[in-house]
């Protein structure tokens, strides 16, 4: 197997030319609804007493929470309620691109995309502070060059802007209930999204990846028609955190939380080794940018270390080998998730003198 060329990239540099350099509409999913629901039960695990608390209130606010409750698995208990609620919840800024959603109660739009805005756009959409599906939140591109030339492109509204925004929504206590539990919403997913590496850059080259890779969703793969294989790169890495009860349904959870429970007893037994390269402060770190970092730099370093970029056509499923090597690396980036998210939330929520 043939590694990708890798090359070397100014982490300050990088971060100066990050708001210039955002790639233009892709498919914005991060981890399937299974991985984002990992993220948010560990970190509902680690959140003080009354951060979980506080979380559980603003949630029960949300227009849909009805909705969620009907798909708790038999058998939650009321104390266990409020960390499935977070991890529903944190699936719910991808479910709202899915207009077929039916636990979606509000029609959200793509304004110039698949789900046009109406005319005229509701002025003041009383639910929601609007009715975007902001598909750009999910992600920055920072790009690795494979020819060596600058990728100038389009600067708009990313995860870098919008976890900034979510923190400081949330622990706006002044907000109507609702406001608040749409911004918690997001920030359980685009800390998730942030920590997956494939929503941190795309591969620009002359040629294959002359427009960038989208996240690797342009590296597809060949399939043997065996159901849940993943189409592509970006799929791929989306579901090695649990791919769901249906494959041709990201956002669902029902009937996926036995699979996702054990893989949070995995990450949770490995946790100590996982961690084990990170100091003190870079597990506590809340600098949505150094997190951005991190996942560009596990791309550099693991995500394309797969297949041969000069390669026409589609590629082989990824082997044994490299799937072990991505499980790790996948594992390590929802513990840290797991971790930040929870540490986010506290200062959220912490009472101000």
């Amino acid at each position: 197997m043939r590694l990708f060329r890798r090359t070397a990239v100014s982490v300050s540099a990088t971060l100066a030319v990050a708001a210039l350099c955002l790639g233009g509409a892709r498919p914005a999913a991060a981890w399937w609804a299974p991985g984002h629901a990992v993220i948010a039960m560990m970190a509902y695990r680690q959140m003080q007493p009354a951060t979980r608390t506080a979380v559980d209130e603003v949630l029960r606010q949300h227009p849909d929470y009805k909705n969620w409750l009907a798909e708790l698995p038999a058998g939650v208990t009321e104390a266990q309620r409020g960390e499935y609620i977070f991890a529903i919840a944190s699936t719910w800024p991808d479910r709202i691109k899915d207009a077929k959603d039916e636990s979606v109660s509000v029609k959200f739009f793509n304004p110039g995309g698949r789900n046009p805005a109406p005319k005229p756009y509701p002025s003041a959409p009383a639910l929601y502070p609007d009715l975007n599906v902001h598909d750009t939140w999910h992600y920055l591109d920072v790009p690795i060059s494979m020819d060596g030339k600058p990728r100038t492109l389009p600067a708009e509204e990313s995860v870098l802007t919008a976890i900034p925004t979510c923190r400081g929504y949330v622990a706006a206590a002044y907000l109507p209930g609702s406001y608040r539990a749409y911004y918690l919403s997001w920030l359980a997913h685009l800390v998730g999204d942030i920590h997956q590496p494939l929503h941190a850059t795309g591969r620009f080259a002359a040629g294959r990846a002359a427009g960038g890779d989208a996240g690797g969703n342009a590296i597809r793969f060949k399939s043997d028609g065996s159901p849940g294989q993943p189409r592509n790169l970006h799929a791929y890495w989306d579901g090695l955190l649990g791919s769901g009860p249906d494959p041709n349904r990201y956002n669902t959870l029902q009937n996926g939380w036995a699979e996702l429970n054990a893989t949070i007893e995995k990450i949770n037994a490995d946790a100590p080794r996982l961690l084990a390269g990170y100091d003190p402060a870079t597990r506590e770190s809340t600098d949505e940018r150094a997190w951005l970092m991190e996942s560009f730099s596990v791309a550099q370093q693991v995500v394309y270390t797969f297949g041969d970029p000069d390669a026409s056509g589609d590629l082989p499923q990824p082997d044994a080998e490299y799937r072990k090597l991505a499980l790790r690396a996948a594992y390590q980036r929802a513990a840290l998730a797991a971790h930040r998210l929870a540490r986010v939330c506290d200062l959220a929520f912490e009472k101000k003198p």
